[in-house]
């Protein structure tokens, strides 16, 4: 049975597969979904539809973590269903634009970084409840080619709903 977080990130592996065995194709579907950004395209109703789908499914992960005590229960989930969406998104745009010299499995592997790192610490949390009891966030090793340092784990894509 699959976790709340391979649940939530199974999309993302679906694009890293694609940008590895088969890049043309990714190419062509990104495409085709920038191309359904038009309403008078005949490509809209079907796009959208995948669209949909894939941020269901994303949904559908963290509402699982929430309910089985994975994922704390303050995240916001339509937020961040939002954010992983616009961020893989926004990445597809870039590599179709700035096709030369931007590397799609290295921006995929640092999107998985951001996302993982926040899920995972948000999937173990052992922090204290009481917000002013909460220690400083865990240092991670992050290498996404960039140099390589110990940053503090912070959440960049989970937010958390404000009462």
């Amino acid at each position: 049975m699959p976790t709340a977080c391979s649940t939530t990130l199974a999309h993302l592996d679906r694009l890293e597969q694609l940008a590895t065995e088969d890049p043309e194709l990714l190419r062509a579907m990104f495409v085709a979904a920038f191309e359904a950004v038009k309403s008078t395209s005949a490509l809209r109703p079907r796009s959208l539809g995948q669209l949909i789908v894939g941020m269901q499914k994303v949904e559908a992960g963290l509402k699982k973590g929430i309910s089985d005590g994975s994922v704390q229960p303050d995240v916001d989930v339509a937020r961040a269903v939002n954010d992983i969406s616009s961020a893989v998104y926004g990445i597809a745009y870039l590599w179709l634009v700035l096709s030369d010299g931007y590397d799609l499995k290295h921006e995929l592997k640092c999107l998985r970084h951001d996302l993982f790192g926040t899920t995972a610490r948000l999937l173990t949390d052992t922090r204290p409840r009481n917000p002013s009891e909460r220690a400083a966030p865990p240092l991670v090793e992050r290498d996404c080619g960039f140099a390589r340092s110990t940053v503090p784990l912070r959440p960049v894509v989970l937010h958390r709903r404000w009462s």
